[in-house]
């Protein structure tokens, strides 16, 4: 353990004991014993029972990066089902043929549905300052791909797919920052148990679908011009309410649609 640790430095035993079963700061469970930092030391430590040598989050540099790795693709299969309208579509469109897909690279603008992604594109469209692509490709990070799908059915060929790419881990903090994940290889050397831990560091992909579909039907059109004629006789009778019960002119409104028409007609009529 070293000396550096909270409560680490101990004199007797009895330093050690209370200490917790699992301090994240330790790397390992204090056993309730002081001992020697190392053989021939004045300095003594509360043990620890863990594994070592313990993990050196310093040692992480560009060495570890894989050669080449912006230049890498990914080949995105989508299929997405509009049950209500029977209709089932891919990402890959008829025109696509082998010959195609071994040739085209997505680019928003100049090919829009090629279904094959650089990574360095992706992370172009999702990050916009260099520096922090170069620290997630050191730390890695998580990239969102949205594919959205908006059809409309009266034209077949307004049922294309959209991508977009969004930064979606945080990069406005100092602490655990980017994405890894840890692994573990078990096995036993010599009648002793041994352990190989890996800490893979990277850039997860998580990909999000969405669509809305619409086409013509006349009930709902029928519904929708009957539902509008309602409301226009109710905001008759609201306006009516207000003119003749909330306004200042409400005995003058009372008055014009009381009026007496036959009498009206009558007098017109003499004159």
């Amino acid at each position: 353990m070293e000396s550096t640790k909270y409560k680490a430095k101990c004199s007797i035993d009895d330093d050690c004991k209370n200490l917790g079963s699992a301090l994240n700061s330790w790397n390992g469970i204090p056993t309730g014993k002081c001992v020697q930092k190392y053989p021939g030391s004045d300095l003594k430590v509360c043990e620890i029972f863990a594994w070592c040598p313990v993990e050196d989050e310093n040692i992480r540099t560009e060495d570890f990066l894989v050669r080449n790795v912006l230049n890498f693709t990914i080949f995105i299969k989508n299929d997405v089902e509009f049950k209500k309208f029977g209709k089932k579509i891919r990402n890959i469109q008829p025109y696509h043929t082998n010959k195609y897909l071994q040739t085209c690279e997505y680019h928003k603008e100049k090919d829009p549905y090629c279904p094959i992604f650089q990574l360095n594109y992706i992370l172009s469209l999702a990050e916009n300052d260099p520096k922090e692509i170069y620290l997630m490709l050191i730390k890695g990070g998580v990239i969102l791909i949205e594919i959205i799908w908006d059809c409309d059915f009266d034209f077949q060929s307004s049922c294309l797919p959209k991508y977009f790419f969004h930064r979606f881990d945080s990069k406005q903090t100092d602490t655990a920052t980017g994405f890894n994940f840890r692994f573990a290889n078990r096995f036993r050397e010599h009648g002793t148990e041994v352990r190989e831990l890996y800490k893979a560091y990277g850039l997860r992909l998580i990909i999000n679908v969405s669509g809305i579909a619409g086409k013509f039907n006349i009930v709902p059109l029928m519904l929708t011009i009957g539902a509008g004629i309602g409301l226009m006789s109710i905001s008759v009778i609201l306006a009516d309410c207000v003119l003749l019960n909330f306004t200042k002119k409400k005995r003058f409104y009372q008055e014009i649609k009381e009026l007496d028409v036959d009498s009206m007609l009558n007098t017109n009529l003499k004159v």
